[in-house]
């Protein structure tokens, strides 16, 4: 773990990662959510705690890291999570203006990133240093694929070839010589279902175990019901125009920001244990103002189906 504390008592360094320039106007954006007057009209206890939710975010994220001085875990914790904030502030602006649908399709993004966050945080010298290294592959991947299909593509347009030889090795990427299959699709071998059941148990930590284990039953709300709507598929089709023998009816907007109220607060709780900011009290009555949001949350039963 980084040995540096970051706080918002001072003023950021030049050399800061703060990704403002790279997502534009996050907080502008925030700002216009917080004066929306549609959010407050379908969803008032939401926006009741919009203000002091808003507020942790800011001490959370609005100082950046200085990157003279990060690792590679650093670079990728505090990214990840300023990246869960974009998709959660997405997600919300999409709900406020009907949709819902498009909603549902970010919370695969914010939960993918929420969960590989905490992998990384509980190893971050090894894990850290894979999720970063694996960029290298990644671009590796992208150039081939693009060769195989534009004539005259160059090979190494980001001259990252050299490093992608020297980190290889770490990873399962070369297809295999039979079958012509990567044993390794991603960064890690475990998939992300996997990895979120996997929290805790190398360290044998009780706390993160349980987190664990909530983050796998989440997986079926927060990506598999999403994949749904991201891919070509009939269910999509027939989800838009069927009904429900029971008569439930399906809710996108609200479930969609039901659960990134929950992701958002993870991705922050993330950034508290990692970098030490020492927000505990403020994070705390966070959890209670979301359960008192949404105190019927959308079960197993209640996800999306076909008929």
């Amino acid at each position: 773990m980084s040995d540096h504390e970051i706080t918002t008592d001072t003023l950021p360094p030049p050399e800061v990662l703060n990704m403002d320039e790279l997502s534009g106007t996050i907080w502008s954006k925030l700002d216009a959510l917080g004066c929306s007057t549609a959010l407050p009209e379908r969803f008032p206890r939401f926006m009741a705690c919009f203000e002091s939710l808003y507020a942790a975010i800011k001490q959370t994220f609005a100082c950046g890291i200085d990157v003279v001085v990060a690792s590679k875990a650093d670079i990728a914790v505090y990214g990840l999570g300023r990246l869960c904030l974009e998709d959660f502030t997405e997600i919300v602006f999409l709900v406020e203006h009907d949709y819902g649908y498009a909603a549902v399709k970010l919370l695969r993004g914010l939960y993918e990133r929420a969960v590989v966050n905490q992998v990384i945080v509980e190893n971050p010298g090894e894990e850290g240093t894979r999720f970063y290294d694996y960029y290298t592959v990644e671009e590796r991947k992208f150039n081939r694929r693009a060769g195989s299909i534009y004539e005259g593509w160059d090979d190494d347009p980001s001259g990252i070839k050299k490093f992608y030889d020297q980190n290889k090795d770490a990873y399962k990427y070369e297809p295999c010589e039979e079958c012509h299959q990567t044993p390794q699709q991603s960064w890690s071998k475990y998939s992300l279902v996997d990895l979120a059941g996997n929290l805790g148990k190398a360290t044998n930590d009780l706390a993160l175990q349980g987190l664990g284990k909530e983050l796998r039953d989440l997986y079926l709300t927060c990506a598999l019901v999403p994949n749904k709507y991201i891919h070509a598929s009939i269910s999509s089709i027939l989800q838009r125009i069927t009904e429900r023998p029971d008569g439930f009816v399906f809710d996108p907007a609200s479930y969609a920001l039901t659960y990134a109220h929950l992701l958002i607060l993870l991705a922050l709780d993330t950034q508290n244990q990692y970098f030490k900011l020492k927000m505990e009290q403020v994070l705390e009555p966070l959890y209670r103002d979301r359960d008192k949001a949404w105190s019927v949350t959308p079960t197993m039963a209640e996800t999306p189906t076909v008929g």
